[in-house]
């Protein structure tokens, strides 16, 4: 029967911690004998006192009072493993407990795994006796098997120090000779001569040696010569290359690479700029993506690869800023290799400027030639007109009591009033430059014009916004021209509005222009949100007797035109259908001296 004084025995106890066989019986699980039922080991009853009393059996979870590796043995257990630790008995006895689970997967033992554990110990002291007995043994046999295992390396290391002697003798020189032969190789000294004579395997590989040593040198010349002609051949590459690359960049014109894969590999700045596009979205990209928005010139690079001769074409697209113009040359151009792998050199050339001078031109000869014979028209008209009209109103005033010729007459002299006034327009329109300029403020005489128009707009309910730069410099102009040259532009905007809307008077300086060699200037917005301009129309809506409107002269624009031209100013007008018109017209700054010579004062 185990003595649970002596510490030298095993227990079992089961999934939940509780002691299931034990030396002392009050230590297994039972029923309180007061209340019948089984002992809660959380209750506050459930302590140290109790324990050592005998009154409560053991539960390994729930003894840290007694010990704490109790509850750390039980919760191995659980996780299905074994070990040995140290513990104190209830009597306070020190032992060495080991410990193991036991595998149950049945009944009401299938929600841990676990019957339980087992556990078997031993008294510490009588433990450690043991251990130190063995332990003395294990270091007397360790002791005399270092000893022999000291003789048995001293006397193999005497045998292998002379054999090692004896042969280091035999070849260790052959050997440091080849070692030096191989260093002055690594300083580049291929050309050496290896003097071994052994009659054995180091002989034939010293002669090998001095063999591989003069074709290294030999392949040593031979590499430098090809470096030295490979760095001439690179230095001419990179300088071509750098040179191609200079002329790409920096060639005023727009140049593009397309292949026949219908990808761009190459694009200088100035061809995204021109199509208003950016270099990183047309490189690499496939053309049909990056041009979308250019179908001509994509049918022109096509075509170019089916004929493979070079073409030059002029293409016409309308972009946010107005019509542009350009001139493009396409080229092929043939790989030597493979046959298939062509490609297209695109030019561009933005022609816009010219193609608007040109216009300008034309447009000014028009207008010079139109101006001089409206001129001896308008001379030759006025006396008869003004005949007929003194003769009419005579002839109105003798009828007196013939109402209906009266009408008759009234209405006549009202249509020669008509063409009395088309013959002032026209020559208003060929009248010589104004000489009566002066340094004015661009804004009193916008101001000056808006105040005319006030009563017609707000009657036609259209709403007057006005934005004017209150630093804009001083112009050199004919302040009763240029009102009447903006007039005209705002009485036509009223004109296309008469449901209502909105027009918007907006002046600013600007500090670069590059219509105007001096730069900066002056740049006037009359915008309103009628019908706008047809696309057809654009380019004759300065022209003399050209409107629209069925009351209208046409007179009214081009002589605006005249009067801007007069103070060397630019007028143009964007205008979508549907979307209204703005006029923008630009005034140089800095423009008197050139005025003062034109007009001799």
């Amino acid at each position: 029967f185990p003595s649970y004084s002596s510490g030298n025995y095993a227990f079992l106890f089961d999934d939940e911690g509780w002691i299931i066989t034990h030396p002392k019986f009050w230590d297994i699980r039972g029923y309180d004998p007061e209340t019948g039922y089984l002992i809660d080991p959380a209750s506050p009853a459930y302590n140290e006192a109790a324990m050592k009393a005998g009154k409560i059996p053991f539960n390994l979870i729930h003894v840290p009072f007694i010990h704490p590796n109790y509850r750390q043995i039980a919760l191995s257990v659980l996780k299905g493993q074994s070990g040995v630790t140290t513990t104190a008995s209830v009597g306070e006895v020190s032992r060495v407990l080991a410990y193991a689970p036991i595998r149950f997967n049945a009944g009401e033992y299938r929600k841990t795994g676990f019957f339980g554990g087992v556990t078997l110990g031993a008294r510490r002291e009588t433990f450690q006796a043991a251990v130190d007995e063995t332990a003395s043994i294990i270091e007397g046999t360790l002791d005399r098997t270092i000893r022999d295992f000291i003789f048995i390396i001293l006397f193999t290391g005497i045998v292998v120090g002379t054999l090692a002697l004896v042969l280091a003798r035999s070849f260790s020189r052959p050997i440091q000779m080849l070692s030096d032969k191989v260093k002055e190789v690594a300083t580049g000294h291929f050309d050496v001569s290896v003097d071994i004579r052994s009659g054995d395997e180091l002989e034939s590989l010293g002669r090998n040696f001095e063999r591989m040593g003069g074709r290294l040198e030999q392949q040593r010349r031979r590499l430098v010569e090809s470096m030295q002609e490979l760095q001439t051949s690179r230095q001419t590459a990179v300088r071509e290359r750098d040179f191609i690359r200079s002329v790409f960049a920096n060639v005023a014109s727009g140049l593009m690479v397309v292949n026949r894969d219908g990808r761009i590999t190459a694009v200088n700045q100035n061809t995204a700029s021109i199509l208003s596009l950016s270099c990183r979205d047309m490189e690499e990209q496939q053309a049909e993506t990056a041009l979308a928005d250019h179908p001509e010139l994509l049918d022109r690079i096509r075509m170019t690869f089916d004929a493979g001769k070079t073409a030059s074409v002029d293409l016409e697209t309308v972009t946010p800023a107005g019509r542009q113009y350009l001139e493009v040359t396409l080229s092929p151009l043939h790989a030597p290799s493979p046959p298939d792998d062509h490609s297209v050199l695109v030019v561009i050339r933005d022609v816009t400027r010219r193609k608007r001078m040109e216009q300008h031109l034309r447009r000014s000869d028009r207008l010079v030639s139109l101006g001089t014979l409206a001129a001896g028209m308008a001379h030759e008209i006025r006396n008869p007109l003004t005949g007929i009209s003194l003769m009419l109103d005579d002839l109105h005033d003798r009828m007196v009591g013939r109402q209906e010729d009266q009408v008759l007459m009234q209405r006549a002299m009202e249509e020669i009033e008509k063409l009395e006034g088309i013959v002032t327009e026209l020559l208003e329109f060929a009248a010589r430059p104004s000489e009566n300029f002066e340094r004015a403020d661009l804004q009193t005489v916008i101001r000056n014009t808006i105040f005319l128009i006030k009563k017609q707009a707000k009657r036609q309910n259209v709403l007057l916004v006005e934005e004017l730069d209150r630093d804009m410099p001083m112009l050199w102009m004919d302040p009763e021209k240029m009102k009447q040259a903006l007039l005209n532009i705002m009485l036509n905007a009223l004109n296309v509005m008469p449901g209502g809307g909105e027009l918007h008077i907006l002046a600013f300086t600007r500090p670069g222009l590059e219509m105007f060699s001096g730069g900066g200037g002056i740049e006037l917005r009359i915008c309103d949100t009628g019908p706008g301009v047809s696309p057809a129309d654009m380019d004759y809506i300065f022209d003399p007797f050209f409107t629209r409107t069925p009351k209208g002269s046409g007179l009214g624009l081009s002589i605006t035109h005249t009067i801007i031209e007069e103070h060397r100013g630019k007028i143009m007008v964007d205008s979508k259908l549907g979307r209204g018109a703005c006029f923008k017209i630009f005034f140089p700054a800095g423009e008197e001296d050139s005025h003062a010579e034109n007009t001799g004062s």
